[in-house]
Protein backbone atom coordinates (compact mmCIF):
# COMPACT_ATOMS: atom_id res chain seq x y z
CA UNK A 1 0.00 0.00 0.00
CA UNK A 2 1.51 3.34 -0.96
CA UNK A 3 -1.31 5.79 -0.56
CA UNK A 4 -4.53 5.71 1.74
CA UNK A 5 -7.40 8.05 0.40
CA UNK A 6 -10.07 9.14 2.83
CA UNK A 7 -13.89 10.76 2.10
CA UNK A 8 -16.74 12.09 4.05
CA UNK A 9 -19.22 15.02 3.84
CA UNK A 10 -18.37 18.19 6.20
CA UNK A 11 -20.58 21.01 6.20
CA UNK A 12 -22.70 19.86 3.53
CA UNK A 13 -19.53 19.37 0.85
CA UNK A 14 -17.50 16.51 -0.53
CA UNK A 15 -14.04 15.94 0.94
CA UNK A 16 -11.75 14.07 -1.10
CA UNK A 17 -8.26 13.77 -0.38
CA UNK A 18 -5.58 11.38 0.09
CA UNK A 19 -1.96 10.93 2.15
CA UNK A 20 1.28 9.22 1.49
CA UNK A 21 2.28 5.96 3.67
CA UNK A 22 5.48 6.32 5.39
CA UNK A 23 6.85 4.50 7.70
CA UNK A 24 3.94 2.65 8.12
CA UNK A 25 1.73 5.28 8.95
CA UNK A 26 -0.36 7.79 7.11
CA UNK A 27 -2.33 10.56 9.24
CA UNK A 28 -4.95 12.68 8.10
CA UNK A 29 -6.22 15.91 10.14
CA UNK A 30 -9.76 17.81 9.10
CA UNK A 31 -12.36 19.27 11.11
CA UNK A 32 -15.90 17.69 11.61
CA UNK A 33 -18.76 19.31 13.77
CA UNK A 34 -20.83 16.40 14.62
CA UNK A 35 -20.34 12.29 14.19
CA UNK A 36 -19.12 11.66 10.33
CA UNK A 37 -19.05 8.65 8.38
CA UNK A 38 -16.16 8.14 6.93
CA UNK A 39 -14.37 6.18 4.43
CA UNK A 40 -10.85 5.12 3.98
CA UNK A 41 -9.39 3.50 0.76
CA UNK A 42 -5.98 1.73 0.39
CA UNK A 43 -4.51 2.47 -2.69
CA UNK A 44 -0.90 0.42 -4.61
CA UNK A 45 1.24 1.65 -7.09
CA UNK A 46 1.36 -1.84 -8.49
CA UNK A 47 -1.73 -1.91 -11.08
CA UNK A 48 -1.71 -5.87 -11.03
CA UNK A 49 -2.73 -5.55 -7.84
CA UNK A 50 -6.79 -5.78 -7.82
CA UNK A 51 -8.50 -3.60 -5.72
CA UNK A 52 -10.62 -5.85 -2.89
CA UNK A 53 -13.86 -4.31 -1.13
CA UNK A 54 -12.82 -6.24 2.28
CA UNK A 55 -8.91 -5.87 2.54
CA UNK A 56 -8.55 -2.27 1.32
CA UNK A 57 -11.37 -0.17 2.34
CA UNK A 58 -13.05 0.37 5.69
CA UNK A 59 -16.21 2.80 6.63
CA UNK A 60 -16.19 4.48 10.54
CA UNK A 61 -17.47 7.29 11.85
CA UNK A 62 -15.58 10.10 13.56
CA UNK A 63 -16.40 12.71 15.80
CA UNK A 64 -15.32 15.94 16.74
CA UNK A 65 -11.42 13.90 18.45
CA UNK A 66 -8.47 12.41 17.81
CA UNK A 67 -9.30 9.27 16.02
CA UNK A 68 -7.01 6.18 15.47
CA UNK A 69 -7.30 3.66 12.59
CA UNK A 70 -4.60 0.34 13.74
CA UNK A 71 -4.26 -2.32 10.74
CA UNK A 72 -1.96 -4.77 10.02
CA UNK A 73 -1.89 -5.58 6.14
CA UNK A 74 -5.55 -5.10 5.74
CA UNK A 75 -8.41 -2.95 6.96
CA UNK A 76 -10.28 -5.77 7.60
CA UNK A 77 -8.58 -6.53 10.77
CA UNK A 78 -8.99 -2.58 11.49
CA UNK A 79 -9.40 -1.56 15.00
CA UNK A 80 -10.85 1.88 15.82
CA UNK A 81 -10.42 3.77 18.57
CA UNK A 82 -11.01 7.63 19.96
CA UNK A 83 -14.69 7.42 18.37
CA UNK A 84 -17.44 6.28 20.76
CA UNK A 85 -19.78 7.08 18.09
CA UNK A 86 -18.04 4.35 15.96
CA UNK A 87 -18.83 1.94 18.97
CA UNK A 88 -22.45 2.07 18.27
CA UNK A 89 -22.17 1.93 14.25
CA UNK A 90 -20.41 -1.51 14.74
CA UNK A 91 -23.68 -2.60 16.60
CA UNK A 92 -25.52 -1.92 13.71
CA UNK A 93 -23.45 -3.76 11.32
CA UNK A 94 -23.52 -6.60 13.39
CA UNK A 95 -26.93 -6.07 13.84
CA UNK A 96 -27.17 -6.15 9.90
CA UNK A 97 -24.77 -9.22 9.25
CA UNK A 98 -27.04 -11.88 9.06
CA UNK A 99 -28.84 -10.48 6.31
CA UNK A 100 -25.79 -10.25 3.79
CA UNK A 101 -25.45 -13.95 3.12
CA UNK A 102 -29.03 -13.49 1.12
CA UNK A 103 -28.59 -10.45 -0.01
CA UNK A 104 -25.39 -11.23 -1.76
CA UNK A 105 -27.19 -14.15 -3.03
CA UNK A 106 -30.22 -12.69 -4.40
CA UNK A 107 -27.89 -9.73 -5.91
CA UNK A 108 -25.88 -12.36 -7.75
CA UNK A 109 -28.94 -13.50 -9.12
CA UNK A 110 -30.83 -10.18 -10.41
CA UNK A 111 -27.52 -9.77 -11.79
CA UNK A 112 -27.69 -13.24 -13.51
CA UNK A 113 -30.95 -12.66 -14.79
CA UNK A 114 -30.71 -9.49 -16.43
CA UNK A 115 -27.66 -10.75 -18.05
CA UNK A 116 -30.11 -13.72 -19.39
CA UNK A 117 -33.02 -10.71 -19.96
CA UNK A 118 -34.92 -13.14 -18.13
CA UNK A 119 -37.91 -10.68 -16.90
CA UNK A 120 -39.94 -13.01 -15.56
CA UNK A 121 -37.40 -14.49 -12.70
CA UNK A 122 -35.66 -10.91 -13.06
CA UNK A 123 -39.13 -9.22 -11.13
CA UNK A 124 -39.28 -12.08 -8.46
CA UNK A 125 -36.10 -11.38 -7.45
CA UNK A 126 -36.25 -8.16 -7.11
CA UNK A 127 -39.37 -8.25 -5.43
CA UNK A 128 -37.93 -10.75 -2.75
CA UNK A 129 -34.98 -8.13 -2.48
CA UNK A 130 -36.80 -5.13 -1.58
CA UNK A 131 -38.87 -7.21 0.57
CA UNK A 132 -35.67 -8.56 2.55
CA UNK A 133 -34.79 -5.11 2.38
CA UNK A 134 -37.81 -3.81 4.28
CA UNK A 135 -37.00 -6.54 6.98
CA UNK A 136 -33.58 -5.19 7.51
CA UNK A 137 -34.71 -1.94 7.99
CA UNK A 138 -37.09 -2.36 10.06
CA UNK A 139 -35.49 -5.37 12.06
CA UNK A 140 -32.05 -3.29 12.57
CA UNK A 141 -31.87 0.61 11.53
CA UNK A 142 -35.94 1.26 12.83
CA UNK A 143 -35.18 -0.31 16.44
CA UNK A 144 -32.12 1.11 16.93
CA UNK A 145 -33.79 4.94 16.06
CA UNK A 146 -36.63 3.85 18.82
CA UNK A 147 -34.21 1.97 21.05
CA UNK A 148 -31.92 4.69 21.02
CA UNK A 149 -33.33 7.95 19.94
CA UNK A 150 -31.10 9.91 21.06
CA UNK A 151 -27.82 8.44 19.86
CA UNK A 152 -25.62 10.42 17.40
CA UNK A 153 -25.89 7.64 15.42
CA UNK A 154 -29.45 7.78 15.06
CA UNK A 155 -29.92 9.97 12.62
CA UNK A 156 -27.85 7.91 10.30
CA UNK A 157 -30.12 4.53 10.79
CA UNK A 158 -33.35 6.96 10.07
CA UNK A 159 -31.26 7.71 6.60
CA UNK A 160 -30.20 4.11 5.98
CA UNK A 161 -33.85 2.96 6.78
CA UNK A 162 -35.45 5.97 4.59
CA UNK A 163 -33.04 5.21 1.71
CA UNK A 164 -32.80 7.09 -1.68
CA UNK A 165 -35.94 6.74 -3.00
CA UNK A 166 -38.13 6.09 0.52
CA UNK A 167 -40.58 3.83 -0.10
CA UNK A 168 -42.17 4.76 3.17
CA UNK A 169 -42.10 8.44 4.40
CA UNK A 170 -44.97 8.02 7.30
CA UNK A 171 -42.75 5.47 8.50
CA UNK A 172 -40.02 7.49 8.14
CA UNK A 173 -41.40 10.85 9.72
CA UNK A 174 -42.65 8.40 12.99
CA UNK A 175 -38.97 7.50 13.21
CA UNK A 176 -37.80 11.04 12.49
CA UNK A 177 -40.24 12.57 15.25
CA UNK A 178 -38.59 10.09 17.66
CA UNK A 179 -35.27 12.39 17.76
CA UNK A 180 -34.26 14.91 19.88
CA UNK A 181 -35.31 18.55 19.11
CA UNK A 182 -31.81 19.36 18.35
CA UNK A 183 -31.41 16.89 16.02
CA UNK A 184 -34.69 17.64 14.23
CA UNK A 185 -33.90 21.35 13.65
CA UNK A 186 -30.45 20.65 12.44
CA UNK A 187 -29.41 21.65 8.92
CA UNK A 188 -29.26 17.62 8.19
CA UNK A 189 -32.88 17.24 10.45
CA UNK A 190 -34.68 19.94 8.60
CA UNK A 191 -33.35 18.77 5.40
CA UNK A 192 -34.99 15.43 6.23
CA UNK A 193 -38.23 16.47 7.47
CA UNK A 194 -38.55 18.53 3.80
CA UNK A 195 -37.24 15.85 2.08
CA UNK A 196 -39.85 13.39 3.62
CA UNK A 197 -42.61 15.46 3.72
CA UNK A 198 -42.16 15.83 -0.11
CA UNK A 199 -42.27 11.96 -0.36
CA UNK A 200 -45.79 12.22 1.79
CA UNK A 201 -47.23 14.67 -0.38
CA UNK A 202 -46.86 12.47 -3.75
CA UNK A 203 -47.60 9.44 -2.38
CA UNK A 204 -51.52 8.86 -3.40
CA UNK A 205 -53.99 9.27 -0.82
CA UNK A 206 -51.38 10.44 1.26
CA UNK A 207 -51.34 13.67 3.79
CA UNK A 208 -48.33 15.35 5.39
CA UNK A 209 -48.09 15.53 9.09
CA UNK A 210 -46.25 17.97 10.64
CA UNK A 211 -43.77 17.25 13.01
CA UNK A 212 -43.33 18.29 16.77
Amino acid sequence: VDKVYISYVANGQNVLDSTNISGSKYKFQGWVTQPTRVDLRAAYSDRQIKPSFSRDMITLFVEPADVKVNSIDSFSNATVTGSNVNIEFQKLQAAAKPFEPKTAALLKEINQYKQAKDDAKLEQAQIEKDQLDAQLNEAVYADYIRQNPSSSLAFFALQQYSGATMPKPRESLELFNLLPQQMKMSHDGQRMHTLIVRNINTSPGKQAIDFT
